[in-house]
This record gives C-alpha cells, structure tokens and sequence, in this order.
C-alpha cells in the first residue's frame, strides 16, 4: 500500500497465510577439506504445507517534502498439516578396476506430524516520492528476521534396505533462521489500486537441534545440533484495494531462498561423547500467499 508519505500514520493489518516449503541438508563424514565421503548422509524436508495467521503492524511518519520513515512489525504462526521426509545415508567404495563410486546404502521416508512455522520481522524503511507524480514511492532500507522450523516425522518406512514399515518414529528436528537484511520496496498506485514489489537480501545465521528417537546409540533429547552461515533471497508482491480513506484489502505472493553453506554438525552419543562434522549445506525454499485487511487509526 501507499500512505502519503510526509503525514503521520499507524496501521495494523491482520492476514491469513498458506505456505509450501521444502527443507534440505546434507552432511560429510568428517571435518576435513577433504572428507572420506563427501556426503555422509542427507534429508530432505519437503511439501510442507502449513497454514496459520499473522499481524502486520506498522508506523509511517514525514521528514521533509517528498521524505519519510516507515517502520514496520510482523509476526506469524502457522501449523504444519501435511509433509514428508526423505533420510538418505551414502558410503563410498573403490571398484574392482579402481574406480571410487558412492553409494545409497540406506533410505527412508517418514510423514510430517502436526507441528509449526514461525516468522517475525521488523524493517525501517526510508521513503521517497516524486513531488510531481506522488503515485510511485521507492524505498529503502534495513531490518531483521527470524523464521523457525518444527519439524517432526512419524510413520517411517524403510526402503533401501527393503525392510518395510517401522514402529515408534518419533523424531524432531527443530531450525532457526535468522537475518539482518537490505531492503527495497517499490509501490504504485491508481485508486482504488495500488500494486507493492519488495526484495530483501539477507545474511543468515541458521541453528538447528535434532532428536532422533529411535537411534539408541544418541543422545536425547539433544541427538545432535548444525550451526552456518550463509545467504538469502526474499521476494514479495502485493495487490491493494482500498475500500476507502483508512481501510484495504491485501492479497500478497512472496518466496523465501535460503542458503546455508558454510557450517557444522556436532553429534551426541549416549555414551557423553560427541563428534563434529560438516554441515555441507542447508537449502530453504518456502512459497506464500496472504490474505489481510489492514485499517489506519
């Protein structure tokens, strides 16, 4: 949307939300440059559709003609209703006329349980628009995130070996990611309409805590942890209908890339040791459409 930028305004815009995400990371085998098997083992995250609401809260106050400041809060919860995962593990073997081959000794999938997506964000932007032509406004500017990830898998089967169904799955992967980002934002309007194009590059810190309950030979409930660093890409654009002076309706498409390629991963056995690796990396692509209403006071 687009509020008139040298007067001052508070706005607040609840909003539905449906999300399709896919999460992915793989690890080596060990530390080194140079590790005996590149890709130890790998898990896939994906189809994760969830659904949830949200609140946008946000404060637009003038500087100077053509200048202002527009500050802006957001928070959502949704929860997950469908998904699966993939756990691959690879070996690596030199063949009989000495070539290396790396190899899927173990595969299983495993369905998604109730769990959550949360998000938050808060932005500063500084706007700017053309005195003679106030329908477009650029913006600019900075702000932080943090998005998290629970994620727990029931109903194994095992595949590779073919071995079927397994009881008792249970397990939780939990992943935290959080950003100070650059932001731009370009609006125009033509009453009733208004159209929002917004793109953030953001420097990411990711965590991520794991139980796997059925690996007796880990430690639970902290079978393991991941720590990186790395890139993102966020995307979004609005339609506004604004049904008068104060009020409007938003209907919002955005994607989240994500990339994690610099990091580790410490394991906890039962036993009170522990063992790091490499943390490959870690993929993030999520797709979401919003529906709010948003209202000045």
């Amino acid at each position: 949307m687009i509020l008139d930028v040298d007067t001052d305004y508070y706005y607040l815009s609840p909003y539905t939300e449906i999300s399709k995400s896919e999460l992915v990371f793989s690890i080596a085998s060990d530390p080194s440059d140079n590790p005996v098997v590149p890709v130890l083992s790998q898990l896939t995250y994906s189809d994760i559709e969830a659904a949830g609401v949200g609140l946008e809260a946000g404060y637009t106050t003038g500087l100077f003609y053509g200048y202002g400041l527009l500050f802006k809060a957001r928070i959502s919860r949704s929860v997950i209703y469908d998904g699966k995962d993939q756990d691959s593990d690879y070996d690596r073997a030199v063949t009989e006329d000495g070539q290396i081959i790396d190899y899927e000794f173990s595969r299983s999938y495993a369905e998604l349980g109730e769990d959550y997506i949360d998000r938050y964000q808060l932005t500063a932007l500084l706007q700017k628009y053309d005195a003679y032509d106030s329908n477009h406004t650029v913006s600019i500017g900075i702000g932080i995130s943090g998005d998290e990830y629970g994620l727990r898998s029931i109903n194994g089967i095992q595949t590779i070996p073919d071995e079927g169904p397994f009881n008792g799955l249970d397990s939780k992967y939990n992943a935290s990611v959080d950003s100070l980002f650059l932001a731009f934002q370009y609006d125009y309007r033509v009453w009733p309409h208004s159209i929002s194009f917004e793109y953030q590059y953001a420097k990411l810190n990711y965590d991520a805590i794991a139980d796997w309950n059925l690996r007796e030979d880990f430690s639970h409930p902290k079978s393991y942890t991941q720590e990186g660093n790395g890139y993102g890409n966020r995307i979004s654009v609005r339609y506004n209908y604004e049904i008068n002076n104060s009020s409007w309706l938003m209907i919002s498409i955005g994607q989240i890339k994500d990339r994690i390629e610099d990091g580790y991963d410490k394991v906890f056995f039962s036993d009170g040791t522990a063992a790091v690796t490499t943390l490959n990396d870690v993929r993030i692509e999520s797709n979401t459409i919003e529906l709010s209403y948003s209202f000045i006071f």
